[in-house]
């Protein structure tokens, strides 16, 4: 409660991320080997006052990726150029996660507009030009559909 106190209790929230699913793995190893280490030193310092430390999962977002020659990208790709949008091929934490886990090919296409500092209290949009993004979505799902 106070800047000199020895807390009952302490949290913390850890968001590991990567688009190797084997690479997520090892973050999560790396993770639990540092909180043991500094358990083990703590215990070597004040061996009747460390808390014992507990991590729990509190989300899964698997890590993957869709291919970029695969047919869904290409069509995302070529109804963004149709737009003049320019195709941006990154990796990102998104709800396509979830697909791509069950073998689903996924892929998450900006939603238009112009925006900075998501999911933060700064956090803004401007819609401006945001009808060419729909378009675009739409011009997916209609080669899709084919």
């Amino acid at each position: 409660e106070t800047v000199n106190a020895i807390p009952e209790l302490v949290e913390m929230d850890v968001d590991l991320r990567s688009a190797a699913p084997a690479r997520l793995a090892q973050l999560d190893r790396d993770l639990h080997a540092a909180v043991q280490h500094g358990h083990q030193r703590e215990q070597q310092r004040r061996p009747d006052g460390a808390l014992d430390p507990v991590l729990l999962p509190i989300g899964n977002r698997p890590a993957g990726a869709t291919p970029p020659d695969s047919p869904l990208v290409q069509a995302a790709q070529r109804a963004l150029i149709l737009e003049d949008l320019e195709p941006r091929l990154i990796a990102a934490s998104t709800d396509a996660n979830a697909a791509l886990a069950a073998g689903v090919p996924a892929l998450a296409m900006s939603w238009g507009g112009r925006s900075d500092n998501q999911h933060s209290v700064r956090e803004w949009f401007d819609p401006t030009d945001r009808s060419r993004a729909l378009r675009a979505l739409a011009r997916l799902i209609l080669e899709l559909s084919e």
